[in-house]
């Protein structure tokens, strides 16, 4: 009994020291560290603006990514809104969740060959990614090795600085990952589809169109399913926690509730702003060739995602857009986001990339380590 309210004090214990850290973190900021936090706020809201005028998938998250990131590598004292996170994050998970609907478990069976070709997806595009930056990039081992892994960002850069890689190139690497194949993607859908703001913004849902039990049931997710992920060890606790709670409550048809667009349009604000100005400090002159060397590495692996999402829609018929969603080299939330925009299977996807995420979580170490011997 002790040892059970060990494990349950543990996360509480965590989050807590989290947000001490953050608020200590606040007294120590200058002035100058206030102004780059709003210009990389301004700047976001400037994009976002203009994403929705020139009719962007997803507006509120490409407008402020790009904007901010454009802003970062020009030279523009900004500072990611990091504080902002921990509240974006779970509501994102909430969101991605309600998309699991009760016909869901029905389709379940057809998503057998898509999770035996993750593996095959993976092996693929690292070892051509790894190729390319060994050879043409002139990486170390190491080095290429966690450039080219399609898995965490953050974890990638981690461990690659513990394995004694050079983290700038690495972080490059993994960044323009990321912001390459949701861009290209994004630019996919609104010139060859024609999928444009309006048609990703959904319908506008207010709080006065919840319910108490609505409200109710959104802060349980979103609070209980935070704490859930920490005390179960997932990789992204703040959003599979979330998303799992969420998940099951719509499955189940405990609640239909949706998310008020304003806090729809605030996750994907601040997430947007957050990746774009991770470039800060990271000038076009000082890393042109890394920059170069990732984005070359995101398209082919984004190519390779396109030519096995094709061999699922032939196998499994299920929808090649889906699938290439799924096997796309993105982040699991960006991704997410945007199968949710076009109108495709929100849990399909997000399955595919949590299952990718945990082979990497456990292959890449030993890989890695492997790597280092052999140096």
């Amino acid at each position: 009994m002790m040892r059970i309210k060990e494990i349950a004090r543990e996360p509480l214990a965590r989050l807590i020291g989290a947000a001490r850290r953050a608020v200590s973190s606040f007294r120590h900021l200058s002035l100058r560290d206030w102004l780059a936090y709003l210009t990389c706020l301004v700047v976001g809201w400037v994009g976002g603006v203009l994403a929705v005028r020139f009719n962007m998938p997803l507006a509120w998250f490409l407008g402020p990514m790009m904007a901010s990131a454009v802003v970062a590598i020009a030279g523009v004292p900004v500072r990611a809104p990091l504080f902002l996170r921990p509240i974006a994050v779970p509501i994102l998970g909430f969101l991605l969740g309600t998309a699991f609907l009760p016909e869901i478990l029905r389709q379940m069976h057809e998503w057998l060959f898509s999770a035996l070709m993750i593996p095959v997806y993976l092996l693929a595009s690292g070892v051509v990614s790894y190729a390319y930056f060994r050879f043409a990039g002139r990486y170390d081992a190491v080095t290429a090795f966690f450039s080219s892994v399609a898995g965490g960002l953050t974890a990638m850069v981690l461990m690659g600085e513990y394995y004694k890689g050079d983290v700038t190139k690495i972080a490059v690497a993994q960044s323009m990952r990321i912001l390459v194949v949701v861009v290209v993607i994004a630019l996919v859908f609104s010139t060859v589809l024609g999928v444009s703001s309006a048609d990703t913004q959904g319908p506008v849902i207010g709080w006065s169109d919840l319910t108490g039990e609505d409200i109710s049931w959104f802060f349980i997710c979103v609070l209980g399913g935070s704490l859930a992920g920490v005390l179960l060890r997932f990789p992204t606790p703040a959003m599979l926690g979330p998303l799992m709670f969420s998940a099951l409550l719509h499955l189940t048809s405990v609640t239909t509730g949706l998310l008020p667009s304003d806090l729809t349009v605030f996750a994907q604000f601040v997430l947007g702003v957050c990746i774009g100005a991770r470039f800060t400090g990271l000038t076009v002159r000082t890393v042109s060739v890394s920059l170069f060397h990732g984005t070359v590495s995101a398209l082919l692996m984004l190519v390779l995602s396109g030519g096995i999402a094709l061999l699922v829609h032939k196998v499994s018929a299920i929808d090649p857009l889906a699938a290439w969603l799924a096997f796309s080299p993105g982040g699991m939330t960006e991704m997410g986001l945007m199968s949710l925009a076009i109108g495709q299977s929100v849990a399909y996807v997000t399955v595919a990339h949590v299952f990718r995420l945990v082979i990497v979580m456990f292959v890449a170490p030993f890989l890695s380590r492997v790597l280092v011997t052999r140096r």
